[in-house]
């Protein structure tokens, strides 16, 4: 560790007269706890070799911090996983107590002063000031359809874990409850994605049969990379044919038998090719696979390419579904599966995980490109890194050592300040001794940069959707996107007593209980970090930037009227489209009443048109409306969504260039415009997911003017368009 003051850590004398003492007094507490002879312990064997799992660790920790009268956390025997390690660790870091104890004679030896070391040299990315921006994302949690919706949950605290739910599969036969037999799952509690099987196979020309058989993850993140492309205002010609990157953190599944004659249903490298075949880019496409940090993974390997120049724009994302038992099976028998259904990060309660299902993915752009397109910024990915454990307590205990070499040499490449972050999304899993070492790593990078203390809050979203696996640092990243967007900090939920291997007093971190203002840092910015951790033992960590003022705001060039204020929606099946005009005006209503908050601004109507009539791919059934203003938008769509069936229609006003629209014609817009192109905004995406009771086109009526019967379809398809 670097000495603050001097530039080096002081010289210290040799601990090698302490280190066998200390060796002896460990070796006899794991005896008197494993009830295992000395002569059967071997000094250099992992601790979970010598059979410690976390409850014993947890134990060894309070034996050795009562007899050595210092502070030992269970953290310390990931970073030191045999007993020879961590008596020399402790020799060398408790020397004066331990003298004292063994009363062995300490030379004292004065530290040389040094001259302040230099600030650390920044990679060229961040010499040159270009960061990834974020300019569109997509996300699906339990009890979240969108980002909106996953903000206002996590400010809310509304936790959705709940029973596993019986389209899923039945837990009954294999619920055992605490401590049941390897064969059992601890517990049937989880939080569940709505509408799994919801998948129009048509609107992406897959056969009904194939769609039946895909793998759900495959269904699900086919569609959010689209509504993401959407989101950034990338579809059809603007994106077809581009070097555009796809990078997606997927596990391993459990096929179903019934698949088994279809080679791509369960491929994960065909989940992820399904993206760029279907949309026809070109660019890089993998599957990645580190365990839990997957999708983080992914969107560090998705940044790289994009700064390299691989590819122009890159899609980031993670999926996870728990589709079968088989997942819990295991959990249960490692002890990893939190017994009473909860997860309780950061607190005292702490008794492991509850698995979650998401899809969610970013767009990504360097931010330099992204600016000079006029894209509308989320944030910018200011540093990102990853790195892997090397040989620890076990192939799937993390390593405190990995983690802060990993952040201390993120932030010194990047010349990331410390002080500067006030928010970081922990991996944190609600796992007694796994939270405790990712904590105590982060307090003491922070430390080394920093002598402040609780200026930054510690989170994780775990505690309200679950422990979502491949796609968790995806969702983390999308949950600080839009806390930076807010301005504001939402609170930990499930926390009442700090985990008591938690180092927060002293710290630079503090518990979060309820929403507060985000404020700016002295550069007048905010700046928010995250973490993945796999069970791997790959570790990933990024760091991320609110965009600079004026990138998310109107062009202030005013485009011509007619322009401006022509707002087209068009979808592949009428009933979608009411659906459509019913999320807009929704959309329209609480970006009003809450575009101040913020600090951002309510779209106008130039911004709305534009980025429908751009970012938008023109479909099969349209409607257009002509509005003076938002407000006026905001009525004509309540009047088109409330309409009865068949009776639906927008004002039929525009001009001609509204007519030749309406009628299927394709219109240049962008070329309309010239220079004067207002910006991008956030507006709702395809919505795939349609009502039961979706209404038919009008030129399907029966004779009678009646609606004709419906023959019942494949549960996967919504409408038969073709013969």
């Amino acid at each position: 560790m670097l000495n603050r003051r001097y530039g080096v850590e002081a010289a210290r004398p040799a601990a090698g007269e302490l280190g066998p003492q200390v060796l002896a007094d460990v070796q006899g507490r794991i005896a008197a706890i494993l009830k295992l002879p000395l002569e059967r312990q071997r000094a250099d064997s992992n601790f979970a070799d010598l059979g410690f799992d976390s409850i014993g660790l947890a134990q060894l920790s309070r034996q050795l911090s009562a007899h050595f009268g210092f502070d030992v956390a269970p953290s310390v025997f990931f970073n030191y996983s045999t007993p020879a390690r961590l008596s020399q660790h402790l020799a060398e870091t408790q020397r004066a107590a331990l003298s004292a104890r063994y009363a062995v004679a300490e030379e004292r030896v004065e530290p040389v002063e040094m001259v302040e070391p230099a600030a650390p040299v920044a990679t060229a990315a961040a010499e040159a000031g270009d960061g990834v921006a974020i300019i569109g994302l997509s996300v699906r949690t339990a009890g979240a359809e969108d980002a909106d919706e996953l903000w206002r949950l996590l400010l809310e605290g509304r936790k959705q874990i709940a029973e596993v739910p019986a389209e899923r599969w039945d837990w009954r036969p294999y619920y055992g409850g605490a401590g049941a037999a390897d064969n059992r799952i601890a517990s049937n509690r989880g939080a569940f994605l709505a509408e799994l099987d919801a998948f129009d196979s048509l609107f992406f020309e897959i056969s009904p049969r194939e769609a039946q058989w895909m793998d759900p993850r495959q269904r699900l993140m086919l569609q959010e990379a689209w509504r993401a492309f959407e989101d950034a205002g990338y579809t059809g010609a603007r994106l077809r044919g581009s070097d555009c990157g796809v990078y997606i953190g997927v596990e391993e599944s459990a096929a179903q038998p019934e698949a088994s004659g279809l080679a791509t249903s369960h491929h994960n490298g065909i989940l992820a090719a399904r993206i760029s075949y279907v949309l026809d880019l070109k660019g890089p496409n993998l599957a990645l696979n580190t365990a839990c940090s997957s999708g983080l993974a992914a969107v560090h390997s998705a940044c790289q390419s994009v700064l390299r120049g691989e590819c122009g724009m890159a899609l980031a994302g993670g999926v996870n579904v728990l589709n079968s038992p088989l997942t819990y099976l295991a959990l249960s028998q490692s002890g990893m599966l939190s017994s009473d259904g909860e997860c309780y990060a950061f607190d005292e309660r702490a008794n492991g995980l509850v698995p979650g299902e998401a899809v969610a993915a970013v767009v990504l752009k360097r931010e330099s490109q992204a600016r000079g397109d006029g894209d509308a910024i989320y944030g910018v990915i200011r540093a990102s890194g990853m790195n892997y454990d090397g040989r620890t307590n076990g192939i799937t205990a993390p390593s405190g050592l990995a983690q802060a070499t990993l952040i201390e040499r993120l932030y010194r490449d990047h010349a990331i300040d410390p002080a500067d972050i006030a928010y970081v999304i922990a991996h944190g899993t609600g796992t007694k001794l796994g939270d405790p070492v990712e904590v105590n790593s982060l307090a003491e990078v922070f430390a080394r940069g920093t002598d402040a203390r609780a200026f930054c809050a510690l989170g994780s979203i775990k505690p309200l959707i679950g422990h979502t696996f491949a796609a968790s640092g995806v969702v983390s990243l999308i949950a600080m996107l839009m806390a930076i967007r807010h301005r504001q900090i939402p609170p930990l939920a499930n926390h009442q007593q700090n985990n008591e291997f938690l180092k927060l007093d002293q710290s630079a971190f503090y518990i979060n209980k309820a929403p507060s203002p985000w404020g700016a840092n002295r550069r007048g910015m905010r700046l928010g970090a995250l973490s993945a951790f796999g069970m791997s033992g790959t570790n990933v960590h990024v760091v991320v930037e609110e965009p600079a003022a004026g990138v998310d705001e109107p062009n202030l060039a005013a485009p011509p009227e007619a322009l401006g204020s022509l707002v087209p929606l068009s979808a592949k099946r009428p009933g979608l489209l009411k659906l459509y005009a019913q999320r807009l005006r929704r959309h329209l209503l609480a970006a009003g009443r809450d575009g101040a908050q913020g600090g951002h601004p309510a779209p106008d109507l130039s911004s709305i048109a534009f980025t429908l009539q751009t970012g938008r791919e023109a479909m099969k059934y349209r409607a257009i409306f002509h509005a003076r203003d938002v407000d006026d938008l905001i009525g004509k769509l309540g009047d088109y969504a409330d309409a009865a069936a068949g009776e639906e229609s927008d004002d039929g006003d525009g001009g001609e260039l509204a007519v030749r629209w309406r009628r299927g014609e394709e219109v240049d817009w962008a070329a309309l415009y010239g220079l004067c192109r207002p910006a991008r905004v956030r507006l709702p995406t395809y919505p795939f997911r349609a009502p039961e009771d979706a209404d038919p086109p009008a030129s399907s009526a029966a004779p009678d003017g009646g609606t004709p019967p419906r023959k019942a379809l494949h549960p996967l398809v919504h409408e038969k368009l073709l013969a």
